[in-house]
């Protein structure tokens, strides 16, 4: 049995800008010492977060760059208004940012787990197996928190299908799609601002770069809602999925604290970088709270036990599942549902998972991992 490891450490990096660069702000953009204030972009990438001081004849800046999703120590040489415009001398290297603290590492055994690894265009993207089976959807009557259309209801579903370890990141969806439409930027942060019809669609360039390549009868898809809960559970039949209950319906939840972000927890700067909280018993991240994730089905009331549900014809919303950071712990539940319009894009929607039957933007996609499916499972 390995142990995941499901830190990603933080990157660091250096750069050195002279004044003279074409790219750089006019003076005027300065402050009338010749530094930069705190909040300007600088090359139009190199958001200033703090100046960290003085050497030679620059100042040396921590920054935000937005390309790349990291902190950067930038050195840029400086002037007055008084000073002639003459020649700069190369700037001399400057010393990294301490690195911050690695978040401490969570580890979970599992056993025969089945992983895959999807190249997104040099960024990868791990998928785990989820078997068939059968389990009861819904949530009983006296679970905390519960809505009236979480009825109970048998369900079973009959192929394998494959999920997103983590919600999709910012780095797997600028790979495949060519933008990132985040509020939140982040690399390792799932990606957010993204509708139905975004998540579907990357799911479609992840087919069109594997056509011929999947196994017989697979295609990378959302998953379906009752595929997202079954592998949301992992087995367990509690409202969360590490086999417990809420302690609170809209205040902080100690047994939500270790499987999700959420209102009471998820502090400033809204979601948090996949895989810092533990994963279920199947080896999956973010089940709760952080982004919500897109499912494929239309909403719609349950209608009793079924197999290989995937919900009605049409509709006018799609479902996403796992609740969000600005979700109370009774919106983050394995059985709460939730629903947008197919178009609508938030902050708190965003990656999915998708599934291969890979489903899991998680093959859901307001803040999931892609997955692939089945061709059955239209």
């Amino acid at each position: 049995m390995d142990d995941i490891d499901k830190t990603i450490p933080p990157q660091r990096g250096i750069i050195n800008s002279g004044a003279d660069d074409e790219t750089m702000p006019g003076k005027r953009d300065r402050k009338p010492d010749g530094r930069f204030a705190v909040g300007d972009l600088i090359m139009n990438r190199y958001k200033v977060l703090a100046e960290l001081g003085q050497g030679g004849m620059g100042v040396v800046y921590k920054c935000f760059d937005d390309d790349a999703g990291i902190e950067v120590a930038l050195k840029a040489l400086h002037f007055t208004s008084s000073e002639k415009e003459a020649p700069v001398p190369a700037p001399a290297p400057v010393s990294p940012v301490k690195p911050e603290p690695k978040p401490k590492k969570v580890t979970v055994a599992l056993e025969n787990q089945e992983l895959a690894k999807i190249d997104c265009n040099g960024v990868l993207l791990e998928m785990v197996k989820i078997k068939a089976g059968t389990f009861t959807m819904g949530s009983p009557e006296g679970e905390l928190g519960r809505s009236r259309d979480e009825t109970q209801h048998q369900v079973t579903l009959t192929k394998d299908y494959w999920l997103g370890k983590f919600e999709v990141t910012q780095a797997q969806y600028e790979a495949i799609m060519g933008n990132n439409p985040s509020y939140f930027k982040g690399g390792n942060r799932p990606v957010e601002e993204v509708s139905w019809e975004d998540a579907k669609e990357f799911c479609n360039k992840l087919n069109e770069r594997y056509a011929g390549k999947l196994p017989t009868g697979y295609r990378f898809d959302l998953p379906t809602e009752a595929q997202w809960e079954y592998a949301c559970r992992a087995g367990t039949t509690t409202a969360l999925n590490n086999g417990t209950n809420l302690t609170s319906e809209k205040g902080e939840c100690s047994n939500l604290n270790e499987v999700g972000w959420y209102k009471n927890n998820h502090g400033s700067g809204g979601h948090k970088a996949v895989g810092q909280k533990r994963p279920n018993n199947w080896g999956l991240y973010d089940m709760h709270g952080n982004v919500m994730e897109w499912c494929r089905d239309w909403r719609t009331f349950y209608t009793g036990d079924a197999t290989d549900p995937t919900g009605p014809a049409s509709g006018s919303r799609r479902v996403n599942r796992g609740g969000s950071w600005d979700d109370y712990a009774s919106g983050c539940r394995s059985a709460c549902r939730g629903s947008l319009s197919p178009a609508v894009a938030t902050t708190a929607s965003a990656s999915a998972s998708p599934s291969s039957q890979f489903n899991d933007w998680k093959s859901n996609f307001l803040g999931g991992a892609a997955g692939y499916d089945h061709k059955q499972h239209n």
